[in-house]
């Protein structure tokens, strides 16, 4: 059986791709979103990283179906772009006679946002402005029930790891007094 400590720290995780930020349930249209950013850690790049770090996960839990990719350049003088591919809904059946300059040729329409110099929440907002009929996915009572419980057992653990703490603390106190002792009484 696994341990309890274990348990909780992956239900944790879960919970926290559950809800929060980036808890968007995309419309179908929405294919493949693709970001370019610095490695480095320039901060006009920070925005685009946090969002690939924590929102990304939270859209890609909730749109199993969306293709996500990443290209991570060197230098923070680099764009900071993300690029969505959204499927017309008229793509499947009729194709335009005279694709304009942001449709592919395949029907899917690509809309580029530059994202340098922005926070994670003025992405999302912008990805929510270009693909309409997206919704959030708000925490549900079970929800909150289970992150309450979580927070208590953090706190039992806390307050047990510290009172281990004191105990050893005050056991490495009184090996050494004895130690102390008996240099003395050798000398």
């Amino acid at each position: 059986m696994v341990g309890v400590a274990k348990r909780m720290s992956k239900l944790t995780e879960l919970m926290h791709l559950k809800i929060g930020d980036g808890a968007i349930v995309l419309p179908p249209e929405v294919r493949k979103i693709h970001m370019d950013f610095a490695v480095t850690k320039d901060p006009s790049h920070a925005g685009p990283r946090i969002f690939w770090r924590n929102q990304l996960r939270r859209l890609k839990y909730h749109n199993p179906r969306l293709e996500c990719t990443i290209a991570r350049t060197t230098s923070g003088d680099d764009p900071a772009t993300m690029t969505l591919h959204i499927a017309s809904p008229t793509s499947a059946s009729d194709p335009p006679a005279t694709p304009s300059s942001d449709t592919t040729d395949t029907g899917m329409r690509v809309e580029k946002i530059d994202i340098k110099s922005r926070g994670p929440g003025s992405i999302l907002e912008e990805i929510l402005k270009l693909a309409p009929g997206g919704r959030k996915i708000e925490a549900t009572e079970e929800d909150l029930k289970v992150i309450a419980e979580l927070r208590q057992m953090q706190k039992s653990q806390n307050k047990s790891s510290k009172q281990n703490e004191v105990r050893n603390t005050a056991a490495r106190i009184e090996k050494e007094k004895d130690l102390l002792r008996r240099g003395a009484a050798v000398s």
